[in-house]
C-alpha cells in the first residue's frame, strides 16, 4: 500500500459526496482508521497514530550548508580621512580604508555564528570554520575569507555552484 503524507482539500466524487480530509480532534481516532481514500492516509493521522503510541520521530534532512549573499557593490573598500588642526595652526592627518559596513556586518554574522574565524591582528588572516556559500561560490574549511575588495576578486575567479 502507499501512503502519501500530507493534507487533501475537499472533494466530490461525482456522486455529490463530499469528503472532508480535514480532521477534528473531537472525533474518535477509531472513526478515522477507515477514513481512506484512494489508498491514501492523511499524513496528520499517521502522525497523532504514532503519537498515541509514544512514537516520535524526526526525519532526518539533507545538510546543505547556508547560502548567504551579499550586493557586489558591497565588496569594497571606503575610504576613512581625518584631519587635525594643531594650535599651532598647521594640520596633520590620516587616510586609510575600511571594509563596506555590509561586509564588515557579514563578516560579524559569519564570525558569530561560526562560520569564520575572524583573526583582527592582520588583514586577510579569516579563516573559514564551516562550509557555506557566498554569492553561489562555496566556501570550504581552511579557505581564507578575505577583505571586501580582495573577496570581490576573489569571486571572480573562483568557481560558483552554477559552473
Amino acid at each position: 500500500m502507499v501512503v502519501v503524507v500530507g493534507s487533501f482539500p475537499s472533494m466530490d466524487h461525482g456522486s455529490g459526496i463530499r469528503h472532508d480530509r480535514s480532521y477534528s480532534h473531537s472525533r474518535d481516532i477509531s472513526n478515522r482508521l477507515g477514513d481512506v481514500m484512494y489508498g491514501a492516509i492523511d499524513g496528520e493521522l499517521i502522525l497523532e497514530l504514532a503519537a498515541g503510541y509514544g512514537i516520535h520521530t524526526q526525519l532526518p534532512l539533507f545538510k546543505t550548508p547556508p547560502m548567504y549573499t551579499i550586493n557586489e557593490e558591497h565588496l569594497s573598500s571606503c575610504m576613512v580621512s581625518y584631519s587635525c588642526l594643531n594650535s599651532d595652526g598647521t594640520t596633520f592627518g590620516s587616510t586609510s580604508s575600511v571594509d563596506h559596513p555590509s561586509f564588515t556586518h557579514l563578516r560579524d554574522l559569519l564570525d558569530e555564528d561560526g562560520f569564520i574565524d575572524t583573526i583582527d591582528r592582520y588583514s586577510n588572516g579569516d579563516t573559514v570554520a564551516k562550509v557555506f556559500y557566498l554569492n553561489g561560490h562555496r566556501f570550504e574549511v581552511g579557505d581564507r575569507f578575505v577583505c571586501a575588495s580582495a573577496m570581490a576578486i576573489h569571486l571572480k575567479y573562483k568557481g560558483s555552484i552554477d559552473e
